[in-house]
């Protein structure tokens, strides 16, 4: 948490749409969070769920105040991020969907938040078996899905939103099926996680 300082207000807000209602309480938040014993995610960052006791927040997730924040750190125990809100049930804060070319500049920025549908996913038992290609998109690092891997994930993609009931759940795979179709060789998507 060793770059706190470094992070500001404004850099919180901008990557996580929940938001913190007093941010003159931030620092002691999060150093509340320092004991609360860390999960370690795959991509070796620690997630602390603190509850504060009373609401601090807004959780854009559940769409109502919280009294539950996130604290995520690097290996290095350096702040990376932090937002009202927890993954009790696995919900994801944000994953950016970007088509790159070879050389990794951005060609285009999808307005698709894919935590969405991870957050779904997740709650499906067998997941791992039934979508096996979109199962492996890491929400917490960087996944990137090659020209010839496109296929298979919108293979999932389509399988789920033949599954699914909520229609702004299938418009939004309906948009990253067209993003992912769009995509030449030589060229990629990249999925940011939070």
């Amino acid at each position: 948490m060793k770059n706190l300082a470094k992070s500001s207000e404004n850099e919180f807000q901008r990557k996580n749409p929940s938001t913190f209602f007093n941010p003159d309480e931030l620092v002691d938040l999060i150093k509340a969070a320092e004991d609360v014993k860390p999960v370690v995610q795959s991509n070796g960052r620690a997630r602390r769920l603190v509850d504060a006791g009373r609401i601090i927040g807004f959780d854009s997730t559940t769409g109502s105040q919280t009294s539950l924040y996130t604290v995520i750190t690097d290996e290095s125990n350096n702040l990376v991020t932090a937002y009202p809100g927890g993954d009790q049930e696995g919900s994801i804060q944000h994953v950016d969907v970007l088509r790159l070319d070879e050389s990794g500049r951005i060609l285009e920025h999808a307005e698709i938040n894919f935590a969405r549908v991870l957050n779904i996913l997740y709650k499906i038992d067998d997941y791992q078996n039934q979508y096996p290609w979109i199962a492996t998109i890491d929400p917490y690092g960087n996944t990137v899905v090659s020209s010839m891997q496109a296929q298979l994930v919108i293979d999932d993609l389509n399988k789920l939103q033949r599954d699914q009931q909520d229609p702004s759940l299938k418009e939004v795979i309906g948009k990253l099926i067209i993003v992912l179709e769009s995509i030449d060789v030589h060229e990629y998507i990249k999925f940011m996680g939070d």
